[in-house]
């Protein structure tokens, strides 16, 4: 790599009012002589959704002592999240100090041109540096596990175990090559072991085969899937931190990352359970019975992991710990969902099976999907979709019948099922071609005129099956001798990588949009180790991106992606 020019500062007095810092292009080089002036080592736990509204009531109980003695001992406060509140994008935030309109992780899955069925999102299609990529320019090493849009894993001075390590048939989930051999005796959880640990947060009997046993939907069918959905989640969470411990003990990276999911996914689903002013629980016919087997799950799962982090506190003398959350956690404001698979395959315009397209069989289909009122459709168009149907030479015509089809559709008491239709056009790579918006003063209890038919608005307007979502203020806790005993006062998502940049001695980059949390560094700190910043450390370390290619397990992670909710 060609050697850059150090460029000094050099400050401006203007009428004594202040100085103006130029910006900074230096060497890697000088990169790594920044970071010799810390000796910091960081240990950052992800507990995705964490929030105080649970953390402190159950601190002064004194059900989480390890959480409380860093609290206690550092700095700590709300850690403001960003819209949308997608974990993917948000995990990557935290991770590059950039918005996602810089960073280019948008949503949980991306459309690709020429397919139908969106794929997870991954390392490829973020466009900038993360954090890891960042420590190993600065000379540092680093171990990151299973953080959201990791795979594949990229190379780093370290260990890289990526998001989707766990599917079958998955290449480049490890790096380097070799760790997954190295490490896989302590990620590789027994069934028998998660089946008893289970019991722990419940004593409701889970029925393995309860797929081929129970309709989707039945009371007994969605218990049993909670109960699944806690279940993978302890496998998961379990072995990131024996991997995180097996690192500590014997490599003491610079900078050790171990992402919690479970947090976030048994609050999704049991928050009902243990809230009962949760607005779900006002209609959801949910017994004392209930209560008793499922209301203790998320606090349970809140004591789990404060045991887990208990464990590697032998490993951690050397380290500042930061514990971070992406988002809180609350009860759902409003969970219905708009479901326009289901409408399509109503008009005959698609048809879906168990939410996958029968690509053959269908003339548009649903691109990504949120849960707001608003949806894009694609043609399925011969030549550009893999299975297409609409001939090119007809796209146009097809779009208008389609929007015309959309428009038509009123209740019995005339009230149009949207508010807005627009024909697009046909579009380019990866881009709607008809948007439509759903009226919200439909409610499930209408009646749909379609070609005729009446359809209950309830197959459009359906539950989306989670009883707690993501909230704006999640949690920072940051503790260790370079930091200050405070309340941060203001702290956002994307002030995440600039502060543990400072800590570790490595300058921030200008082209961040987050901050350094200075406030809570200690003055002998900031005297060993002032801040310094360089123009980016962008073009400093190698970066692929590119369009994501499907993989075999796309379809299950796609369900369990609808598992989650996270998507449609």
């Amino acid at each position: 790599m060609k050697r850059l020019v150090l460029i000094f500062s050099i400050f401006v007095v203007i009428f004594g009012c202040g100085k103006k810092e130029e910006s900074k292009k230096v060497s890697v080089e000088a990169i790594v002589e920044m970071g010799r002036r810390s000796q910091n080592k960081v240990f950052i736990l992800g507990l995705d959704g964490a929030t105080f509204n649970l953390i402190v009531p159950m601190m002064r109980r004194g059900e989480l002592p390890n959480i409380e003695k860093l609290l206690r001992e550092g700095a700590y406060g709300n850690l403001t999240s960003i819209e949308p509140m997608s974990s993917p994008v948000l995990w990557t935030t935290i991770f590059t100090g950039k918005k996602r309109e810089v960073h280019g992780i948008t949503d949980y899955t991306i459309t690709v041109e020429g397919e139908t069925k969106p794929i997870p999102v991954g390392s490829r299609q973020r466009r900038v540096l993360a954090l890891w990529n960042m420590a190993t320019v600065g000379g540092k090493t680093g171990a990151f596990f299973a953080f959201w849009a990791t795979h594949p894993a990229e190379s780093v001075s370290g260990f890289i175990i990526s998001d989707r390590y766990d599917e079958e048939g998955i290449k480049n989930a490890f790096y380097p090559p070799g760790f997954e051999e190295e490490v896989k005796r302590y990620i590789n959880v027994s069934d028998d072991e998660i089946a008893e640990l289970t019991l722990r947060f419940t004593d409701f009997e889970y029925e393995e085969d309860f797929t081929d046993k129970y309709k989707p939907g039945t009371d007994i069918f969605e218990k049993n899937k909670a109960v699944a959905i806690l279940r993978y989640h302890l496998k998961r969470d379990i072995a990131m931190m024996r991997a995180s411990r097996y690192v500590l003990k014997m490599y003491a990276p610079d900078i050790v990352s171990c992402y919690i999911k479970g947090t976030d996914g048994v609050s999704h689903i049991f928050w009902k359970y243990m809230d009962p002013y949760t607005p779900y629980a006002r209609y959801d016919d949910i017994t004392g019975e209930d209560r008793e087997h499922f209301g203790g799950v998320i606090e349970e799962y809140y004591r789990f992991c404060d045991e887990m982090l208990g464990e590697l506190m032998p490993f951690l003398d050397d380290y500042h710990i930061l514990i971070v959350s992406d988002h809180g956690f609350g009860p759902v404001p409003d969970e219905i969902n708009y479901n326009m698979k289901s409408l399509l395959t109503e008009m005959g315009l698609a048809r879906y099976e168990k939410g996958e397209l029968i690509e053959g069989k269908s003339t548009v289909y649903v691109m990504q999907s949120d849960w707001s009122n608003r949806r894009s459709l694609r043609l399925n168009l011969k030549g550009r979709e893999r299975g297409g149907m609409v001939d090119e030479n007809d796209a146009d015509a097809v779009l208008k019948k389609v929007c015309e089809a959309l428009r038509s559709i009123k209740t019995k008491s005339g009230k149009l099922l949207f508010v807005n239709v627009e024909n697009k056009g046909v579009q380019g790579v990866n881009k709607a071609e008809i948007e439509v918006e759903f009226n919200k003063d439909i409610k499930g209890s209408d009646t749909l005129m379609i070609d005729g038919r009446e359809v209950g608005a309830d197959t459009v307007l359906v539950s989306r099956g989670i009883s707690g979502d993501h909230m704006p203020n999640g949690v920072i806790i940051l503790s260790g001798d370079s930091i200050k005993k405070c309340i941060i006062g203001e702290a956002n998502i994307i002030d995440i990588t600039p502060t543990v940049l400072a800590l570790l001695g490595l300058p921030v980059a200008e082209d961040m949009q987050g901050k350094v949390l200075k406030s809570i560094f200690t003055e002998e700190f900031l005297s060993r180790c002032p801040i310094e910043t360089v123009d980016t450390y962008e073009g400093l370390a190698p970066k692929t991106v590119s369009t994501p290619q499907p993989l075999p397990s796309d379809k299950e992670k796609r369900e369990e992606l609808r598992g989650l909710g996270y998507i449609q």
